[in-house]
């Protein structure tokens, strides 16, 4: 009986042999492998087909499995880039096919058919292009049968494995992690995934990684979207995670020699989003403004030096705390910005946003403040708003004029002559500058009396901005602007459009550059010296 089944099973063999011969001769034929590289959906489709329905291929010629995993590849290259369910399902059942012809290859020891690098990447990309929800842990499954596959060929040989995880292969499945950070769990994932990618990296001197500062942006970014009040309350979750990934960054670029890695303003700014969700956040993110210029006077590299995003993003922090201080600090932030543009950073050129935000700040400053808190922070949205009607920067919003109305209604005395000035002053410039909308219309029902209401607008009830002149509304969508200079004392100094161009307008810049521009009263009061 034992002869028997020997020479039956050896007979089935030869069978298997004969039977792999002509499928892989049929698969790998010129004609096919040039219809795959077309890359042609009929000619993908039905290499797809026939590979999948084929039945029980085991591989005997070396130049046919060669032929054959190459045209698997490219296959699977295809299907990975069709950005849908059906490229990434396609892709999946063409690489367990593949694997499945591996298994045989094995074990009738011949080891012919294996699994490359452009297989797993296939795989790997089709499933991060997918969107389907479990298509990330599809992603992932895929970069741990590479390890496997890598660390299996490796114990088995000494000679090179044919299949080795590199950084690109890493970077494509944190990246989809990125985009789907919801909760802890998968936060952990992406974690172990980059410590094993560091790990690699520091073990293997042939490892191709593929570390730049986008990657760990990417996973900066991501950390705060999925941070819950109970979890930082419960302590279930580590607060210093961006702190250590941007420490990591900085490592393999001084230490390591990783171009890529070099830290930059963008870094930066993702650091600072981040402290923007903290506990203590106004603190944070001036103390991390302060050591981008420490570095960058340090370093000279301006690459580090901070841009308009990095004050604003400072100035949003502060507009949205609850501190007493804000209206000063933000004062201060806008002050710095400006003179960091005027000394010949252009990125760092203040936005009609940038002033809006410090507006934000002294409007917030609250009814229950004191009556010097509401003295300085009107004083801080006056200079701000003067600071605007310079020529070099952005022109005055609709927004900003609506801030500046809520401004005098919260911080000015109602019925002082001063506040009815000064609103009657915005109104009117307002209306020259056809910013008028239904945020300012608001505003102004707040800061103005009912009669002054009236007479500015010259109706008793306004319910809809279209019944307003369209003229007054004519700049609101972002249109030209005629630049009138209004002092927030209540007087118009210029009722003539400012044009400044070419050397007219870098003579504005210096004489800027000079005098600041702010007064001496503004200069003191910000610094946290004494109000008059």
């Amino acid at each position: 009986r034992y002869h028997i089944r020997r020479n039956a099973q050896g007979i089935l063999n030869k069978h298997v042999r004969i039977t792999s011969v002509y499928s892989i001769r049929h698969f790998s034929s010129p004609s096919s492998h040039l219809a795959v590289s077309t890359g042609s959906d009929a000619a993908v489709h039905s290499f797809t087909s026939q590979f999948l329905n084929r039945a029980n291929t085991a591989v005997h010629d070396h130049q046919s499995y060669v032929d054959l995993v190459n045209q698997c590849n490219e296959a699977m290259s295809y299907w990975s880039k069709r950005n849908d369910k059906s490229g990434a399902i396609n892709c999946q059942a063409i690489f367990d096919r593949m694997e499945e012809l591996n298994t045989q290859s094995q074990a009738m020891e011949q080891q012919l058919f294996a699994i490359n690098n452009d297989s797993f990447n296939s795989l790997i990309s089709a499933w991060c292009e997918s969107e389907e929800p479990w298509s990330a842990h599809k992603a992932n499954e895929a970069l741990e049968k590479m390890e496997e596959a890598h660390a299996k060929n490796m114990s088995a040989s000494a000679e090179a494995s044919s299949v080795k995880p590199n950084g690109i292969s890493y970077n494509m499945v944190i990246q989809k992690w990125c985009q789907n950070m919801d909760d802890l769990s998968k936060w952990n994932i992406v974690d172990k995934i980059m410590e094993r990618y560091i790990q690699r990296f520091h073990l293997d001197d042939e490892f191709e990684a593929a570390f730049d500062s986008q990657l760990f942006i990417a996973m900066i970014n991501a950390y705060p979207l999925h941070r819950t009040s109970r979890i930082v309350e419960t302590g279930q979750f580590p607060v210093d995670v961006p702190e250590r990934l941007h420490s990591q960054m900085e490592s393999l670029y001084k230490d390591a020699g990783v171009e890529n890695c070099k830290p930059s303003v963008t870094t930066y700014n993702a650091l600072l989003r981040y402290y923007s969700d903290r506990a203590r956040s106004p603190w944070l993110t001036s103390r991390l403004l302060e050591r981008m210029y420490m570095l960058y006077s340090k370093y000279g590299d301006e690459d580090m030096a901070p841009n308009a995003d990095s004050y604003n993003i400072v100035l949003e922090t502060l507009a949205k705390s609850k501190i007493t201080a804000k209206a000063k600090m933000s004062g201060r932030t806008l002050l710095r910005m400006a003179r960091f543009y005027v000394d010949g950073h252009e990125k760092a050129k203040p936005t009609v946003s940038s002033f809006n935000l410090v507006l934000s700040s002294a409007v917030s400053t609250g009814p229950e403040a004191s009556a010097t808190d509401k003295r300085i922070a009107f004083r801080v949205a006056s200079i701000a708003f003067k600071q605007l009607q310079n020529p070099i920067f952005d022109s005055p919003n609709s927004e900003t004029y609506g801030l500046m109305l809520e401004a005098c209604a919260n911080l000015l005395p109602f019925g002082s002559r001063k506040r009815a000035h000064v609103v009657n002053a915005l109104f009117h410039s307002c209306v020259s500058e056809g910013q008028v909308d239904m945020f300012v219309i608001d505003n102004l029902r707040k800061a103005a009396s009912t009669c002054d209401f009236n007479d500015l607008t010259g109706l008793d009830n306004i319910e809809e901005l279209k019944i307003l002149p369209s003229d007054w509304s004519r700049n609101v969508d972002g249109g030209g602007k005629d630049r009138i200079v209004v002092s927030t004392y209540g007087e118009v100094a210029s009722n003539e459009a400012s044009i400044v161009e070419g050397s007219e307008k870098s003579f504005i810049k210096q004489k800027y550059k000079s005098d600041r521009t702010m007064e001496k009263r503004g200069q003191k009061l910000l610094r946290g010296g004494r109000s008059d």
